[in-house]
């Protein structure tokens, strides 16, 4: 009998960003073009990274900037802890947080 994968299995299992970019970076290192590093990762991971991201990590790295986290952006910063709202209780469903944070579901 085969076993079926819930969403919040594949999500639990699914690489984080940041080991994402460390499978870049180590490519990078490699001399590796970002179009076979795409390929790569992508067999490894459904869908994990597309190419044009990796050319623009690849294009960071070649700067010289090898930190992994992302970069500020701009524009005014977010003001709601995503988190602490959503430790306070998980089970929250969109039309709740809607309210709470008075905006479209959306």
């Amino acid at each position: 009998m085969q076993q079926t994968t819930t969403k919040e299995e594949i999500c639990q299992n699914w690489p984080s960003d940041i080991h994402i970019r460390h499978l870049m970076l180590c490519w990078y290192k490699r001399g590796v073009k970002a179009t076979r590093a795409s390929a790569e990762i992508n067999e490894a991971y459904e869908n994990g990274v597309s190419t044009r991201t990796i050319q623009r990590w690849f294009q960071r790295f070649q700067e010289g900037d090898f930190n992994l986290e992302d970069r500020p952006r701009s524009g005014r910063p977010q003001q709601i802890d995503d988190d602490k709202l959503v430790e306070t209780n998980p089970r929250y469903t969109t039309s709740e947080l809607a309210e709470i944070l008075n905006c479209s579901r959306l």
